[in-house]
């Protein structure tokens, strides 16, 4: 499993109290953002590591005063069949995506996502961008509060959908 590193601020702001995803924090600088950052990290059990800016700049060429070492975002595990047993769908809302391959694109929508309460996402295995740390800075952050399913068949996932009394609707661009 690899490792990534968020440099943004929203985004390590929203991981660096989750020990079970942040692995350690580089520190290069004395702001008060950093000294917060650093506290939050130490009483979550994440490691903090003060750095020189060139160390820090080696992990994350945007990086400017920490850094937030965390293990690969791929997605949340879970299958669909599990997400949808026992949901009130009268309410709840799944988005499908399919060939959504750029990070910064799946990012904003994810923050979408989040901020209209979508029940989550559901992208394929191949041909589409994994959630990782550049998804997580692009959603700022909030990509984290957003369950995302992988599954290898996505006609087959919009058929269990439907059968578990969801309306299916697609758009296409163009």
């Amino acid at each position: 499993m690899a490792d990534e590193y968020l440099s943004s601020h929203r985004a390590i702001s929203e991981l660096i109290d989750d020990a079970s995803r942040a692995r350690r924090l580089l520190v290069a600088g004395d702001s008060s953002t950093v000294h917060r950052f650093a506290d939050r990290a130490r009483r979550a059990g994440v490691p903090v590591e003060r750095v020189s800016r060139e160390k820090l700049r080696s992990y994350s060429s945007g990086a400017t005063d920490c850094l937030l070492q965390v293990s690969t975002l791929t997605s949340t595990a879970g299958s669909l069949r599990s997400f949808l047993s026992g949901r009130d769908i009268a309410n709840d809302v799944i988005l499908i995506l399919d060939h959504v391959t750029d990070p910064q694109n799946l990012g904003a929508i994810l923050r979408s996502a989040d901020q209209f309460s979508v029940g989550c996402v559901v992208i394929p295995e191949r041909r589409a961008a994994p959630v990782t740390a550049a998804v997580i800075q692009a959603s700022a952050g909030t990509a984290t509060y957003v369950t995302v399913l992988q599954e290898k068949n996505l006609a087959r996932a919009v058929q269990t959908i439907q059968n578990a009394g969801y309306f299916v609707f697609a758009a296409q661009m163009g």
